[in-house]
């Protein structure tokens, strides 16, 4: 039986989080949260809101989205810190976006891909330096109207 991994990236750089201090909170109609700590013995590690995250589970991809509050605690008196992390989904980059553009009988992915105007979809996320691969991968086979229907699980 294999054990169960989690890698947590941070700005394209790998991370295991401390044990027990891993949460994912993902509620419908909300954005998910992503919770955890990570050790760093030589206290050079800088953790910023707005970095990009993704957590993996066994190489699955189970979370993206950005760092929105990183506090790291001096545990030693002298480089030993723990940084505690709390990350947001893409969710909230889609929420406060007003997005000027009609789409029918078009596949979601190619919405998300769509830069064809200033306030489309795939301007906005280009604009913000959104990675736009796993929105198109988890879309890409389906119309906004199951979206919106709740036929697909995103």
């Amino acid at each position: 039986m294999s054990k169960d991994t989690i890698i947590i990236t941070i700005a394209e750089q790998d991370y295991k989080p401390q044990a027990g201090s891993f949460s994912i909170r993902d509620r419908i109609e909300e954005s998910a949260v992503a919770s955890f700590a990570i050790h760093d013995p030589e206290g050079e590690k800088e953790f910023k809101k707005g970095q990009p995250v993704e957590i993996r589970h066994n190489d699955l991809l189970v979370f993206a989205g950005v760092i929105d509050k990183a506090v790291g605690t001096l545990l030693d008196n002298k480089k030993y810190k723990r940084h505690s992390v709390s990350c947001i989904d893409y969710h909230y980059a889609v929420d406060k976006r007003a997005v000027a553009a009609a789409y029918e009988k078009t596949k979601a992915g190619d919405v998300v891909r769509d830069k064809s105007g200033d306030r489309t979809i795939g301007t906005i996320l280009e604009e913000e330096g959104i990675k736009t691969a796993n929105i198109l991968e988890e879309l890409k086979d389906y119309t906004l109207q199951q979206i919106i229907d709740g036929e697909v699980d995103v």
